[in-house]
């Protein structure tokens, strides 16, 4: 499947804390697929440099390999040291929350996201300048913050539709439950939730009858209208000139380009690519990448997790057994333990931003709540 991996933690409720660690990605059909998942006492460089450690036995280290997380330091250092070669993007969402308490009154936190999601340089230098003229200070944070790190246009490696870790904390929020169990009970939810998964995904992609998946069937679907509009012009056997009313593109469709950079981001063909492709009366779905196609959806799904495992081929340490694992030494708070954590300044919503907002019961405005409500009762 592509190449883009999302790592997040989460911390546990149970008796002894801890956190859980996860790394994901998503299949050929755009769902949750878990790679790895690890227990730890805590966020820190040592315990994210033993998780990629472990990650790293199976998937090596490569300059095409992406991880998207947050800003935290400890990740980021701990990729440098375990998979230096990879490309370590930040998360948009996290990027966003660390300059909504300071830029939000400016209205430009819509434009900064529209920028992070731009296709091609071009189209992000025209919002980042306005960017730049009516904010220079957030101008000046963002350059530092790197355009490598949280703009798709600039990522060395593609991210894809991967500009945040929600697929990582997807999983945390399925766990929400589960992680007030026992570590043993924990895993063995997360076992029985994936043995599920894979049982359904493969009875789904063994019925699914088109050459690519069905979420992929419904973007071009919905590409095909606007395809249909505009004008097409053949270069040669496989480039071809596209136009609207404004512009024009450039197509190859050997080569699985196209000028708006979309067709060689997403790995599937844009609307430009489709008009050419129906053009000359070839299937756009030929030209959709491998990782789309439902015969790799199948084979990622091909094997069963089993309630046992395979204790039988396992191998472990001679030592193993003369080794002993107490309970962590913690102490426990007085009081009831929470079940929520607290949410960061930006995830209360910001005016025009995409984030979820949130309003006062009592006066139907946001930056505040009914306790600290300066309107009158009544």
């Amino acid at each position: 499947m592509r190449r883009v991996i999302a790592v997040d933690g989460t911390f546990l409720k149970g008796k002894f804390n801890g956190t859980l660690l996860a790394a994901c990605a998503q299949d050929g059909n755009y769902h949750l697929y878990p790679l790895a998942f690890a227990v730890v006492d805590a966020e820190n460089c040592a315990s994210w440099k033993w998780f990629f450690r472990g990650l790293s036995q199976k998937i090596p280290d490569a300059s095409d390999l992406v991880f998207v997380s947050d800003r935290a330091n400890s990740i980021s250092s701990a990729l440098e040291d375990v998979y230096p070669l990879s490309h370590h993007g930040i998360c948009r969402i996290h990027l966003l929350r660390n300059i909504t308490p300071t830029y939000a009154k400016t209205g430009l936190l819509p434009l900064v996201e529209s920028a992070a999601d731009a296709y091609t340089c071009h189209e992000f230098w025209l919002i980042f300048k306005d960017i730049k003229d009516k904010c220079p200070e957030l101008a000046k944070y963002l350059v530092e913050s790197d355009f490598r790190k949280w703009a798709r246009s600039y990522a060395p490696a593609n991210r894809y539709n991967i500009m945040t870790t929600n697929i990582a904390e997807s999983l945390n929020s399925m766990l929400k439950m589960p992680r007030e169990l026992p570590i043993i009970s924990l895993l063995e939810t997360i076992r029985l939730t994936m043995t599920t998964w894979f049982f359904e995904r493969r009875e789904a992609a063994a019925k699914h009858k088109h050459l690519v998946t069905p979420k992929v069937v419904q973007k071009l679907v919905s590409r095909l209208g606007a395809a249909m509009l505009l004008n097409v012009y053949q270069v040669d056997r496989s480039e071809f000139e596209v136009k609207n009313e404004t512009m024009k593109f450039v197509v190859d469709l050997e080569k699985r380009h196209c000028t708006c950079n979309v067709f060689d981001i997403d790995k599937i063909p844009c609307i430009h690519a489709i008009a050419a492709a129906k053009h000359i009366k070839r299937d756009e779905n030929r030209f959709v990448d491998a990782s789309h196609l439902t015969e790799t959806w199948a084979k990622a799904y091909a094997e069963s997790i089993h309630p046992g495992g395979e204790l039988s081929t396992s191998t472990y340490p001679e030592n193993i057994d003369e080794l002993s694992c107490p309970p962590p030494a913690t102490k426990k708070k007085s009081g009831r333990p929470p079940t929520k954590r607290k949410r960061s300044v930006g995830e209360f919503g910001v005016p025009g931003s995409k984030s979820q907002s949130h309003k006062c019961s009592r006066c139907g405005t946001g930056g505040h709540n009914k306790i600290t409500c300066q309107r009158p009762i009544g």
